[in-house]
């Protein structure tokens, strides 16, 4: 389906080249308050921290909903999610609205640049290699 906001493998790329690594995360919601519910999950979640959110260097805020779900609740979405990053974060925008979807809503974020999880990947490898010497 053709978005308001189309993404396309250019801008994956733009977003994914040397970045060093990334993650992944997915929202969804239902119901008559969806906009409100995704939103504050998407901010709270504990792997968005403040240091992460300083940080990152490229982000893709992907946003998925039914029809009847306007054009001003999507950008206040992108907004409180921008808010958090810092101002040298490269973002793009993708909308889709979606017949599929009924009174849905699914918010897709791809971060990259991440150098808190370099030392979480650094971390993960000293306690393999303690593991191994352990046994």
């Amino acid at each position: 389906m053709k978005g308001i906001i189309s993404v396309d493998f250019i801008d994956l790329s733009f977003v994914l080249k040397k970045s060093g690594l990334g993650t992944v995360s997915i929202v969804t919601g239902k119901g008559k308050n969806k906009v409100v519910e995704v939103t504050q999950e998407v901010l709270n979640k504990p792997l968005f921290d403040g240091n992460i959110l300083n940080e990152t260097a490229g982000l893709l805020i992907h946003i998925k909903v039914d029809t009847k779900t306007s054009f001003n609740e999507v950008k206040h979405i992108f907004e409180e999610i921008q808010k958090k990053f810092n101002d040298r974060c490269n973002i793009i925008y993708s909308f889709i609205p979606s017949e599929e979807f009924n009174n849905e809503i699914r918010v897709t974020l791809i971060l990259t640049g991440c150098p808190h999880l370099n030392k979480t990947k650094k971390k993960i490898s000293e306690v393999m290699k303690l593991k191994n010497i352990l046994n």
